[in-house]
């Protein structure tokens, strides 16, 4: 399978994030391999599909239920003096 060089650095680093932050991420899933990756981005088998496709829509849904940080503007103290 070959990629790009761009797409392979932006994959790789894809990849890295999902590993470091797996535990964060609440990901109950196993990491997909970059393999995995490469066949889903070269609609190489319908299974790297599958199996990228429930990542992104478990990293979408965890995005849509974080609240975020909170607006330092609009935050106050115990003493109610705002920022």
């Amino acid at each position: 399978m070959k990629l790009p060089a761009s797409v392979f650095a932006n994959v790789l680093q894809i990849h890295q994030f999902i590993s470091n932050f797996h535990g964060c991420l609440e990901l109950s899933e196993s990491i997909p391999s970059l393999s995995t990756f490469q066949g889903a981005l070269l609609n190489d088998s319908q299974t790297s599909l599958t199996v990228i496709n429930r990542v992104l829509c478990h990293l979408l849904n965890f995005a849509l239920k974080d609240p975020g940080v909170p607006n330092l503007l609009k935050v106050r103290t115990l003493a109610s003096v705002y920022f």
